[in-house]
């Protein structure tokens, strides 16, 4: 009887050794290994003169209401031995300028005296070495910001309609001279035309030479000062036709003065709105075409192309030149009017 309990206590034995085994086999390798705490900080720099946000979303665009002028935010991680634990981890830090700021670069410190980057987005890595939670690693960041030069900017007289600009706290101000003031805010415009007139564009002056900028726009909410300059508007009557020369900026009232600007060249001419062409004579030569568009892309077919697709698409008119009475067009080039059927 003795010997039968000898074996069995022997046997017992050897069960729990291969069960601690077994238990102890099962612990993880990074069990035991300390907590690593972080802080991380992004502040804009001088207060008031712009604003921050933070993310660890690569692709992740702040709201308008999310933007601050600091944020923080704590994480932790077990040693880096443990599975997908990590030491260190990368945040997208952005940065937006006030009005009458720019923004100048990222840096360790508030006063800007190192620079990690020029760009308003940042991958900024941060690490946790800390393992006191009251005590965590700091990782801090400045968006660094200054302010916009003071430029003069002129407001030049309009016909055929007004328009009105304000910045800051100037109040709505509506132009009815020539006048300057100096400023490094961004503006507000807004043009109003008079009855039967529509816009034809925005433009800087110099030397009596009017350079457009912007074509379609009534109301510009932040335009930014380039430097000194004389800005105005232009109205044309309702109805008046626009030519861009395909590739290029500037855009023409009139049809002979776009096909003067080819100077001789093959180009194409592009209707760039719904119009009527007034009484008189145009001619196009022998290397221009007059595209009459009909796509944004304005596609300009010199051959028959194939058919995309067999589905029914209801024809709609996207750009059309009408013609007024007394008014000859001699095509000596092509006139392309494609359209998708």
């Amino acid at each position: 009887m003795k010997k039968i309990l000898i074996v069995n206590s022997l046997f017992a034995i050897r069960w729990l050794i291969a069960l601690l085994c077994v238990v102890c086999s099962a612990v993880p390798t990074w069990a035991g290994h300390d907590t690593h705490y972080a802080r991380v900080t992004v502040t804009a720099s001088p207060t008031g003169q712009g604003k921050v946000y933070m993310t660890t979303e690569v692709d992740k665009l702040p709201a308008s209401e999310e933007w601050q002028a600091s944020m923080s935010e704590d994480w932790n991680c077990k040693d880096n031995v443990g599975p997908s634990e990590e030491d260190n981890r990368t945040y997208y830090v952005h940065a937006l300028a006030e009005s009458g700021y720019h923004f100048v670069k990222w840096s360790s410190n508030s006063s800007g005296t190192d620079s990690k980057s020029e760009a308003a987005k940042y991958a900024y890595s941060t690490s946790a070495s800390s393992t006191s939670s009251g005590s965590p690693t700091q990782n801090s960041i400045y968006a660094i910001f200054a302010a916009n030069p003071t430029y003069t900017v002129t407001f030049l007289t309009t016909e055929n309609g007004t328009y009105t600009y304000q910045y800051g706290s100037s109040g709505v101000v509506t132009v009815t001279a020539e006048q300057s003031v100096e400023t490094n805010l961004n503006f507000a415009l807004t043009a109003t035309p008079d009855a039967g007139y529509e816009l034809y564009g925005w433009y800087t002056e110099s030397g009596g030479v009017k350079t457009f900028f912007d074509y379609s726009s009534y109301s510009l909410p932040s335009y930014a000062l380039p430097g000194n300059i004389r800005i105005g508007v232009d109205y044309m009557p309702i109805g008046t036709p626009l030519f861009q020369i395909k590739g290029e900026t500037a855009v023409y009232t009139d049809l002979n003065a776009a096909v003067t600007a080819c100077g001789g060249a093959t180009k194409t001419i592009v209707l760039i709105n719904n119009g009527t062409l007034p009484a008189g004579e145009y001619t196009i030569p022998a290397n221009v075409t007059l595209l009459i568009p009909f796509d944004a892309a304005y596609t300009c077919y010199t051959t028959t192309p194939g058919v995309t697709s067999d589905a029914y698409i209801s024809p709609t008119a996207y750009r059309t030149l009408t013609m007024s009475p007394g008014a000859h067009l001699t095509v000596n080039g092509k006139i392309s009017v494609s359209a998708k059927l």
